[in-house]
């Protein structure tokens, strides 16, 4: 299940129980924010403010929509739209398979390309979000 994600962002708070944590806690990262961001000395790790994960975030939706729900109703659609109101940039992926990750460039194509990303049995999700 989709484990990882970083923002480079624009304001704080990036979502309205998402906050911000550096990089630099997370030392495994690093690698990942310079092959993805033109910014990484930006990147930041988004955290749940109720202890979940980003990861949980994920599985939630995934659970929905693989009983047939809507993922447009999901806590993790409702993130990621506020997300790319206050980042600039996000990338998405499981453990180290961040290498290629498509990129997309509009709220509604990272929310349908998730979705779709999401119904698949796994549901990893491996996207790159940069607002023009």
């Amino acid at each position: 299940m989709t484990q990882f994600m970083l923002c480079v962002p624009r304001s704080v708070p990036v979502a309205d129980d998402v906050r911000l944590r550096s990089i630099e806690s997370d030392p495994w990262l690093i690698p990942a924010s310079k092959a993805l961001l033109d910014r990484p000395e930006l990147a930041e790790v988004p955290y749940l403010t109720d202890g979940a994960s980003i990861d949980d975030l994920f599985k939630a939706a995934h659970e929905v929509v693989l009983n047939g729900g809507d993922f447009s109703v999901t806590h993790l659609s409702s993130v990621l739209r506020q997300m790319t109101g206050r980042c600039s940039a996000l990338v998405i992926w499981w453990a180290g398979d961040w290498a290629d990750l498509p990129v997309v460039n509009s709220t509604e194509d990272l929310l349908r390309a998730v979705d779709e990303q999401l119904r698949t049995p796994v549901g990893d999700v491996y996207i790159r979000w940069e607002s023009l």
